[in-house]
């Protein structure tokens, strides 16, 4: 299925499950796109914000705060956060420090939480230089292997250690002694 026609299915789906397409964020520049979440963010947590939004530098808390996510467990763990609401710490300007809502799961489709796909242009991939750069993957990780395989054989065998040091030179591709 072409990118494309899966996107549509994407938004097919999600409108069906009560979702709003909103066209005016096709397309647009990230920033647009950050500028769109933090209105929402301002509106979501108006009373825990005291009807101040959120100032530029504490947006860029909520984004720092975001990055920490390294895995997509880390990320669900956020979203989720306790009781189904995803929430990350804010230190305001005025020194005061919140726990402002980002997501609320049990609201998802006709709630507060909300999709934007921006049909972004991607840019051209070039095959060539990715099947290079695969090449030389390949070559750094069998270099290691042997190195590896190396300081295995190195490694004093005991009966104990004989089945783990075998197992490690078959995983390593390497030959039984």
């Amino acid at each position: 299925m072409a990118e494309d026609k899966f996107e549509q299915a994407v938004i097919d789906k999600l409108k069906s499950e009560g979702w709003e397409y909103l066209t005016d964020y096709s397309g647009v520049t990230v920033n647009r796109l950050y500028d769109h979440w933090r209105d929402i963010l301002n509106a979501n947590n108006r009373k825990r914000l005291e009807d101040t939004p959120l100032s530029d530098n504490e947006f860029e808390q909520v984004k720092l705060e975001l990055t920490k996510n390294k895995t997509p467990y880390d990320a669900q763990l956020t979203l989720t956060g306790a009781g189904g609401v995803g929430t990350v710490p804010l230190n305001r300007d005025d020194g005061t420090q919140l726990e402002l809502e980002i997501f609320y799961g049990d609201e998802v489709a006709g709630g507060h939480s909300r999709y934007v796909d921006t049909f972004e242009e991607e840019d051209p991939v070039d095959l060539v230089a990715v099947s290079h750069e695969l090449g030389n993957i390949n070559r750094d990780i069998e270099q290691s292997e042997a190195e590896l395989l190396s300081m295995i054989s190195d490694l004093a065998v005991t009966e104990d250690s004989q089945a783990i040091i075998e197992s490690a030179k078959q995983l390593l591709g390497g030959h039984h002694e």
